[in-house]
């Protein structure tokens, strides 16, 4: 892959990315993952979310699921 590799952090139209794919019902857990360079040394991410009706908004941290290869890390 190469040092200028850049992986697509997310994308909503695979379903690799996202799971159940798809509408769901309200409280259905839903599993994201994001791709992130290791080089990047990321120690924390999250997944911020902002509802149309609402100005607040709401953060979930997300947790490290381990490598998807040499160099990007889930």
């Amino acid at each position: 892959m190469g040092s200028d590799y850049m992986p697509v952090p997310f994308d909503s139209r695979k379903i690799y990315y996202r799971s159940p794919f798809g509408a769901v019902e309200q409280g259905t857990e839903i599993h994201f993952r994001i791709l992130l360079p290791k080089t990047e040394h990321t120690q924390k991410a999250q997944l911020c979310v902002k509802y149309d009706y609402d100005y607040n908004w709401e953060f979930t941290e997300l947790i490290w699921c381990g490598k998807f290869d040499e160099d990007t890390e889930i």
